[in-house]
C-alpha cells in the first residue's frame, strides 16, 4: 500500500475496530472519493487525526503509523471553503442558528440540558438550543440567554466565529454597558447624596414623593419594592439590614431585638408558617412578646388573605414559599450549640 486511498480500506473493511460514529466517517469519505474524486483538506485532517487514534490496532496487525500519515492521497485534495471552517451565527425568522465544524468537545457541552455561564461559575441556564436534522444546525429562539450561551461557547471552542450583521449590532449595543456594574434597581449612597440606581419608570412613579434618606421605614419600603439596598448603607446596623432585606435571616436569640425592630420599621402583624406554629414554645415565646407591643399575631390556615397589609411572614423553613401578598419574609434559626452528655 502507497497512498491514504489504499490505507482507507482498512478501516472500511473492517480490519479495525472501530466506533460507529468513526466508522461513518471512514465508509462516508470512501463514498466521496469514489463519486467525486476529491476531498477537502479538513476531511484529510481528520483521517489523520483517526490514524493516531486507532495506531495500537494498527500496529497489532502489522502497519506503519508514520508511514501512513506520511503518505499522499490519490483521489484530489481540494481546500476546505472558509465557512466550513469557522463557526458561524446567524439570525433568521426570529431564530438564532449557530453552525459548526465538527468538534467533539463543542458537541458534548452544547448538547447539555443545563449549560453553565462561563463568565460567573454560580450560575447555568437551561439550553435553548435544540438540534436540527434537517438543516444541520443548532436552532433557538432569539433570547438574551440564547445570545449568551451561542457566543460564549463558540468562542471558547472556535478560533474565528462569523456573526451576522444584525446579532452584531446587539452585541455592540451590549457592549457599550460592559463597564456598567449595577444592572438591578438599587438604593446607593454617591457623595452623601441618596439615589436608586438602574432604576424605571414605574418605581420613578412610586417614589417620587418620598424623602429619600437611611430611615429604617424608608428602606423597608424599598424591601417591599423590590430595590436591593447597598450594603454601605446598612453596614452593620441590625434594624437597618431588618428593614431593608425582603427575605431576612434572624437567630432566635435576637427575637428580644427583633420584635420592636419590627414595629418600628411599620410592621403591624406577625403570619405565623404552620412549622413555626407548631413549636409551641418557640411561637408562644414570640406571640408573648409581640402581643406586648401591640402586633397581632396570626396562623397561616389559608387566611392570609383576611390579615391587614404589613405582616411579616415567619417560618423555621430554610427554604420558604414565598407569600405574595407578605411584606417581609423572616426565617427563624436556632443558633444555639447543642450540649453532648
Amino acid at each position: 500500500m502507497s497512498s491514504k486511498d489504499q490505507f482507507l480500506k482498512i478501516f472500511v473493511g473492517g480490519t479495525i475496530h472501530v466506533s460507529k460514529k468513526d466508522y461513518s466517517f471512514f465508509y462516508n469519505l470512501s463514498n466521496i472519493v469514489k463519486q467525486k474524486g476529491s476531498i477537502t483538506t479538513n476531511q484529510s485532517k481528520l483521517f489523520d487525526k483517526l490514524v493516531v487514534k486507532y495506531q495500537r490496532q494498527l500496529r497489532k496487525n502489522g502497519y506503519d503509523i508514520q508511514t501512513i500519515l506520511d503518505s499522499e492521497w490519490e483521489t484530489v485534495v481540494t481546500q476546505t471553503e472558509q465557512e466550513y471552517l469557522d463557526a458561524q451565527i446567524n439570525f433568521t425568522d426570529g431564530f438564532i442558528i449557530v453552525k459548526t465544524p465538527y468538534k467533539s468537545e463543542f458537541i458534548k457541552f452544547f448538547r447539555k440540558y443545563v449549560v453553565d455561564d462561563l463568565i460567573d461559575s454560580q450560575k447555568q441556564y437551561i439550553n435553548p438550543f435544540s438540534w436540527d436534522k434537517t438543516e444541520k444546525v443548532y436552532k433557538a429562539k432569539f433570547s438574551t440567554i440564547a445570545m449568551k450561551v451561542a457566543t460564549s461557547y463558540t468562542k471558547k471552542h472556535f478560533e474565528n466565529v462569523l456573526i451576522c450583521d444584525e446579532l452584531k449590532n446587539v452585541l455592540d449595543l451590549v457592549d457599550a454597558y460592559s463597564d456598567v456594574k449595577i444592572w438591578n434597581p438599587t438604593y446607593v449612597k454617591v457623595n452623601g447624596n441618596y439615589y436608586v440606581a438602574a432604576t424605571n419608570e414605574v418605581l420613578q412613579g412610586l417614589l417620587d414623593s418620598s424623602e429619600f434618606s437611611d430611615d429604617p421605614k424608608f428602606l423597608y419600603k424599598l424591601s417591599k419594592l423590590g430595590i436591593k439596598v447597598e450594603e454601605d448603607i446598612v453596614k452593620d446596623d441590625a434594624t437597618l439590614r431588618l428593614a431593608s432585606e425582603y427575605i431576612n435571616v434572624q437567630s432566635l436569640d435576637m427575637i428580644d431585638q427583633v420584635i420592636p425592630d419590627l414595629k418600628k420599621i411599620g410592621i403591624k402583624n406577625i403570619l405565623f408558617s404552620r412549622d413555626l406554629y407548631y413549636q409551641k414554645p418557640i411561637s408562644t415565646m414570640i406571640k408573648i412578646k409581640a402581643e406586648s407591643i401591640g402586633l397581632e399575631v396570626h396562623v397561616s390556615e389559608n387566611n392570609e388573605k383576611n390579615i391587614a397589609d404589613e405582616f411579616v411572614y415567619m417560618t423555621l423553613k430554610s427554604s420558604p414559599i414565598k407569600e405574595s401578598s407578605a411584606s417581609k419574609i423572616m426565617i427563624l434559626k436556632n443558633n444555639n450549640p447543642i450540649t453532648v452528655k
